[in-house]
């Protein structure tokens, strides 16, 4: 397991105030010689819940910590590595998806009923398809 760099929790905090909403995130963050461990210390504090960052030679993905161990991944969010694409997803406290974004500026709205059954979406063209 990595150990922090040299930067404190402080010190990342700054981080996690500039960049929480400057996408793509990680690359904002890359120049900073961040460790994995502090990568995930800024993205927990991102997304506000304990999260899992997994990173191979092609994409960084975020995933709901509480989620993974149930093999049922939930990527909160996800970055290629070698473009510029990006996609963000938040989901409610029962699992089901409210948001999505992707870095070409289309994003998605998702609204359920009381018994979590979707009752319309809508979308960044002015789209509102009402379910039945």
């Amino acid at each position: 397991m990595e150990l922090f760099t040299h930067k404190d929790k402080s010190y990342l905090d700054q981080y996690v105030f500039m960049f929480h909403d400057v996408y793509p995130l990680y690359k904002n963050l890359k120049g900073e010689n961040f460790s994995l461990m502090d990568i995930t210390y800024v993205f927990q504090k991102i997304f506000g819940e304990p999260v899992m960052v997994i990173k191979d030679s092609f994409e960084i993905r975020v995933l709901r910590k509480r989620d993974y161990s149930l093999r049922n991944e939930k990527v909160l969010y996800s970055e290629d590595l070698h473009s510029t694409y990006w996609f963000l997803r938040k989901w409610d406290g029962y699992g089901n998806l409210v948001y999505e974004e992707y870095s070409n500026g289309y994003w998605y709205k998702y609204e359920y009923n009381q018994n979590g059954d979707e009752i319309y979406y809508e979308d960044s063209e002015g789209t509102v398809q009402y379910i039945r």
